[in-house]
């Protein structure tokens, strides 16, 4: 599966009064805006919301297709030997036709406090 950085300024926007808007590779729907999944309903790329702040899980599936399987393929790919979690290692292994590109933004906000966000999308 092909992953990479929202692209800053185009994908991911810091407005002017504050806050963080991620938009659509594609078609630059609004995804998130401050925080708040939006997943605007004009946008037929985005699949997935996938955020590893507090307990890892998928926050949001889009459109009719086998999101449980995925879910649970992605689980089991996820873990190392060692029990540890690898989002991005399980990612990259991953494939479904449902899933074309998956785009990621590392949170950095406190030296205690980082997380990732990836979203799923569909681009043909």
């Amino acid at each position: 599966m092909k992953i990479r950085k929202l692209k800053s300024k185009k994908e991911l926007v810091y407005p002017d009064d504050g806050g963080e808007v991620v938009k659509c590779p594609v078609c630059r729907a609004v995804w998130m805006h401050d925080d708040e999944q939006v997943a605007d309903p004009a946008c037929p790329h985005l699949r997935f919301v996938y955020c590893t702040y507090g307990d890892p899980d998928f926050v949001l599936f889009i459109g009719k297709w086998k999101t449980t399987v995925y879910k649970k393929r992605f689980l089991d790919m996820s873990r190392t030997e060692e029990g540890i979690l690898d989002e991005m290692a399980a990612f990259r292994k991953l494939t479904d036709p449902n899933v074309d590109l998956i785009v990621y933004h590392d949170y950095d906000d406190d030296p205690m406090v980082k997380w990732s966000t990836y979203w799923g999308l569909k681009i043909g």
